[in-house]
């Protein structure tokens, strides 16, 4: 009977569309409406309400302290020859600004490398390619107050994006899956994920992280700092699309067919009940936190707004 009924629906209503599609479609957005309740008592979507995880701030300050102390002691050499002769300490500057140099010289080619890689293998967004999806990136731009709308690139791969940076110019990749999430015509998890890649640009960690690099020696630090900045990530992304910021990060856990059967409630008592020591510790290893702890910190924002 519900083959005949879907044979009739495809031959009066449905020509021009796929109607395993369309049934798919159907049954997705039923699951999603009974397995992704989260029970919020109010949405922040207001971008002038955004607050930036605290430990950004914490493990920021950390880094700029280690990173500057490690200039200091890398300058007390050069300072002391000084003592000896005026020569050396020339000399030892001389050598601290060649190595400077070559390390930034030998950082830009492997970001030149890495840019020209990425967009030899990706298809350019525009008015003309995926217009729907690159008005979205040009209206969160503006939203966010990003003067320049970075250059949107898209490539075949699981569901992941990044932001990445060549000297002033920005690159936004966005993975074929995360497009594929947007097929039916559902842009709330697509608005997420770029909402989540410009917030690093809005943020500056690109920028920063050139300047902080010594504070890398530093164990746990860096990876610590990370993931702090893709709590404040996802918060940008849940003021620009609240429910998506719940349905993509379940996308990470479960992948985008069958996400919207996963129950959330379930999924949070169960994570939270395997919180062991492993679990935690293998976490500072990590840039980005575990799914369950962001669905967690997204859920607590939207619920308290902090």
């Amino acid at each position: 009977n519900i083959s005949e009924f879907l044979a009739y629906l495809k031959e009066h209503y449905l020509t021009n569309q796929d109607i395993d599609e369309w049934f798919l479609g159907k049954t997705e957005q039923k699951d999603r409406s009974t397995n992704l309740q989260t029970g919020n008592k109010q949405a922040v979507s207001n971008v002038a309400e955004f607050h930036a995880h605290p430990k950004e701030a914490v493990y920021f300050r950390f880094r700029v302290f280690f990173s500057v102390l490690i200039y200091l002691l890398a300058l007390v050499p050069v300072l002391t020859s000084f003592t000896v002769s005026t020569t050396q300490g020339l000399f030892g500057i001389f050598t601290v600004v060649t190595v400077v140099l070559i390390f930034a010289l030998f950082r830009r080619f492997v970001q030149g490398l890495f840019v020209g890689t990425i967009k030899g293998h990706s298809v350019k967004l525009s008015e003309n390619q995926f217009p729907e999806v690159y008005k979205i990136v040009v209206n969160q731009c503006k939203s966010l107050g990003i003067k320049e709308v970075p250059e949107v690139l898209v490539s075949e791969g699981h569901f992941n994006a990044f932001v990445t940076k060549l000297a002033r110019s920005k690159y936004l990749m966005l993975y074929s899956e995360v497009l594929e999430t947007a097929q039916r015509g559902d842009f709330k998890i697509l608005e997420f994920v770029i909402a989540h890649e410009l917030g690093h640009i809005k943020r500056k960690h690109l920028s920063i992280e050139g300047w902080l690099f010594p504070s890398k020696f530093i164990p746990f630090l860096s990876s610590a700092h990370s993931r702090a900045c893709e709590y404040t990530c996802d918060r940008l992304g849940y003021h620009q699309s609240p429910q998506g910021a719940l349905e993509g990060i379940m996308v990470l856990a479960a992948g985008k067919n069958i996400y919207s059967k996963i129950n959330l409630k379930q999924y949070l008592e169960d994570a939270q009940m395997e919180d062991s020591f492993w679990v935690w510790f293998s976490e500072k290893f990590l840039s980005h936190p575990h799914t369950f702890k962001r669905l967690l910190a997204i859920k607590n924002y939207s619920e308290r707004g902090y």
